[in-house]
């Protein structure tokens, strides 16, 4: 009930800043005027362009925590290359994407790969870095114990060491879910002929100005359902993760 109050007063006061006091000179449209442009102009069209750039986001996400994953688990018990990779994740992460994008645009075309790529690098180093901390986070007593009860390689890493490191692993799943849709669609800005960025290009360049701010709403409602589909997966699949600390 309190956050629905706050938003209301809020929306109450940004119509009022905006309708009365002119804040934005334009720039920055009412209440008033963003939600009649999202329900009869952005809406339908917004619906017709996510599903290309949720397509897109899904199979960079998929590809770039997969990659991470595996690799996690191939290095996390040799120190020097767990250092290694994480430095080379760490500098594919720094990579200017934008910039990327029309170099890749030049190797492989125009076509939907070099944003799958650009989503792939997005969501990758977090996930590495989440899920080799996961490794690592049994602690030393339950290794001692497995050891006592002569518990063999395959054992300690299905019974021990990959329960404490899935709630790890979602850390990165949840955080990299809004990052893929969001490189995504500002993927779009280049090459793209549809989805939701080519869909923000086309409204700022028309000066739709309440049909920008529509679909931006939108896309982070979207961003939201995204990141609470992931922790309501979190729950289902580990619903003792909340104990753990307490192990």
């Amino acid at each position: 009930m309190i956050p629905t109050v706050s938003v209301v007063l809020l929306l109450v006061l940004f119509e009022v800043l905006v309708s009365i006091f002119h804040l934005g000179r334009g720039l920055i449209p009412a209440p008033s005027r963003i939600v009649p442009a999202l329900v009869h102009d952005v809406f339908p069209v917004y619906m017709q362009n996510v599903p290309l750039t949720l397509g897109t986001a899904a199979i960079g996400y998929g590809i770039g925590n997969g990659l991470a994953i595996a690799l996690a688990l191939a290095v996390f018990s040799l120190p020097p290359l767990r250092v290694l990779v994480y430095q080379i994740g760490l500098l594919l992460y720094a990579l200017p994407f934008l910039a990327v994008i029309p170099i890749l645009e030049v190797i492989l075309g125009t076509g939907s790969e070099p944003r799958i790529i650009v989503v792939t690098l997005s969501c990758f180093f977090p996930t590495l870095t989440s899920t080799i901390r996961g490794l690592l986070a049994t602690p030393q007593r339950t290794r001692v114990l497995f050891t006592l009860y002569g518990a063999n390689g395959l054992e300690r890493l299905w019974y021990m060491i990959v329960p404490y490191a899935l709630p790890y692993v979602f850390v990165g799943l949840k955080l990299t879910v809004g990052f893929a849709f969001l490189t995504s669609l500002i993927s779009e800005w280049i090459g793209a002929n549809s989805g939701i960025g080519n869909l923000l290009l086309y409204e700022m360049f028309a000066d739709r100005t309440p049909q920008v701010w529509a679909t931006a709403l939108l896309a982070s409602a979207t961003t939201g359902l995204l990141f609470g589909a992931m922790t309501l997966l979190e729950r289902l699949v580990l619903p003792w993760s909340k104990h753990m600390s307490s192990l």
